[in-house]
């Protein structure tokens, strides 16, 4: 029987080591003295083959400091920081999504940093939106996200309404409709019964199934300023009967259930999909790009649409940078990282587009192509530049792409900030059997296997033998 190992035990093995070996403080991710520090980042920073050396180096130019930078692959991301901490080489900041982070802080290996947030007036710019979202129970924050989070917002053909005479809808009696004619009356004009009006990557997720979702969350939820189950409340029950009615009646992809959102893509690119729920910002031009490139032709128009009434697009929890237990000058390395990426000025700029002349054009104020492949132009360096949490203080001399700053504009419009749900050792222990029971259920009111009533009520019983009244007294208990 393989045995696991907290994080805890990891730590003060860690200390144990770093003891005995008589490390020094930067050995053990420490700052010893202002000159150092150093990180763990995922791929979502900007790669060796990007120009990670170069980058660094600029880093250096500006601030005088050493940032040495570990990247493992993504798929091996989180062990390779569970392996940091149980050899010792504990890095002074970390990226972490928010349910590591709240294992981290439970497990007291990261350091509270609300005093340096409160006395920076470079963070404090920051929307408290933002901020907020990750205070923790005890009424600390840990982390400040390194953007501003973003979400899904649905895109529509419009050139499709066009053709049927149809406006974008606003309220869920026409955008049922929509989803009607999408699906019955030939849009694309081909004669054929083959059109998708709805395409997702799955059924449960609630992110991309906002407008039939609407007020139902498929999740644990913030109401009334308490937690509560999101499955269990009334307006769930509307959410599901929705969603029954429509995969039912062939309105929303039959193969739903089994697509990943690379799937959904190369659907949507085809030319015979209505409605797509996906990523807001970069992606409106990427989307549009590829249905424009792809059968429908230059003519056709994938547009992003305002949350209909009673529904709203949610704004997901950003990655966020955490400092470790193991860094010893703790207000150094919140100053030269944390701080300096959204100081709105030099730092936010190399953080947000990298280094000038390699991957940004100074006379142009663009992108330029990848040093690895110069078919493609270079992105961003860590922040995207459509969702950057601070202002600046200096000219940005980057202009948005319409379509990139319309779709997010649109998006925050409808927006709500989704919350950080505190640690449950009940959860923690049950929560692949509850995913999975939430899962089974909703899928099987989707395809009629129960009606939305029954199904709801036999996941409440079962949610409860998995201990859902305890979690929820431990998710309210502060």
């Amino acid at each position: 029987m393989k045995k696991t190992v907290s994080l805890a035990c990891l730590l003060l093995l860690a200390a144990t080591a770093l003891f005995a070996n008589g490390k020094s403080d930067a050995a053990a991710g420490g700052v010893a003295t202002p000159g150092e520090i150093t990180a763990i980042f995922d791929t979502t920073f900007l790669r060796p083959e990007w120009g990670m050396d170069i980058f660094l180096a600029k880093y250096k130019e500006l601030t005088g400091i050493d940032l040495i930078v570990t990247q493992p692959a993504h798929n091996e991301y989180y062990e390779k920081i569970q392996l940091a901490f149980a050899s010792g080489d504990i890095p002074d900041v970390i990226e972490l999504d928010t349910p590591h982070l709240s294992t981290y802080v439970a497990e007291g290996a990261i350091q509270d940093i609300t005093k340096q947030i409160k006395g920076s007036e470079k963070i404090q710019a920051i929307p408290e939106q933002y901020l907020e979202s990750v205070r923790f129970a005890d009424g600390k924050i840990y982390s400040v996200g390194y953007n501003t989070g973003g979400g899904c917002i649905s895109y529509v053909r419009k050139d499709w309404l066009d053709k049927l005479n149809l406006d974008i809808p606003a309220t869920w009696d026409e955008y049922y409709a929509m989803l009607q004619a999408f699906a019955t009356s030939d849009p694309d004009g081909n004669g054929k019964d083959d059109t998708i009006a709805y395409v997702a990557p799955g059924v449960k997720d609630d992110m991309y199934m906002r407008d039939i979702f609407q007020d139902g969350i498929a999740d644990f939820t913030m109401k009334n300023g308490k937690w509560v189950d999101g499955l269990a409340q009334p307006e769930f029950v509307g959410a599901m009967e929705r969603l029954a009615l429509c995969y039912q009646e062939g309105l929303i992809d039959p193969e739903a259930f089994t697509n990943k959102t690379s799937t959904c893509r190369e659907k949507t690119y085809s030319g015979n999909v209505g409605v797509f729920t996906y990523w807001s910002g970069t992606w409106n031009v990427t989307l549009e790009d590829g249905v424009k490139n792809g059968p429908a032709g230059s003519s056709a128009e994938f547009v992003p649409i305002p949350a209909i009434k009673g529904s709203h697009y949610n704004n997901r929890l950003a990655g966020q940078h955490a400092i470790t237990v193991a860094a010893k000058n703790p207000d150094f390395v919140f100053e030269n990282v944390i701080e300096y990426m959204h100081d709105g000025a030099e730092g936010q700029m190399l953080f947000t587009y990298g280094v000038e002349g390699v991957h940004w054009d100074p006379a142009t104020h663009k992108f330029l192509p990848e040093l690895d492949d110069p078919k493609k132009t270079f992105p961003k360096a860590y922040i995207h530049p459509e969702l950057q949490p601070a202002p600046w203080s200096i000219d940005n001399p980057f202009e948005l792409e319409y379509r990139i700053e319309n779709s997010v504009a649109m998006h925050r419009a409808s927006a709500v900030q989704q919350q950080l749900i505190p640690i449950s050792k009940t959860h923690i222990k049950v929560s692949g059997d509850l995913k999975a029971l939430r899962e089974e259920v909703i899928s099987k009111i989707a395809i009629g296997d129960m009606k939305p009533v029954e199904g709801l009520e036999f996941y409440k019983a079962e949610a409860e033998k998995l201990g859902m009244s305890t979690i929820l007294a431990e998710l309210n208990s502060k």
